[in-house]
């Protein structure tokens, strides 16, 4: 997976978003003011971890 310099997520951090709403039953509000991020950017790596 290629990262661009101003990426706010890496591989890790996204593993931990996903787990957070997928398995631990966090909000995505919630997590994504956790990780610093938008909700958006939440939705969009838990729809790809979905599919």
């Amino acid at each position: 997976m290629k990262l661009h310099r101003n990426a706010k997520t890496t591989p890790t951090s996204r593993l931990l978003i996903v787990t957070r709403v997928v398995f631990d039953d966090w909000s995505q509000a919630e997590t994504a003011e956790a990780a610093g991020v938008s909700v958006r950017t939440v939705a969009k790596w838990v729809r790809r971890f979905r599919q």
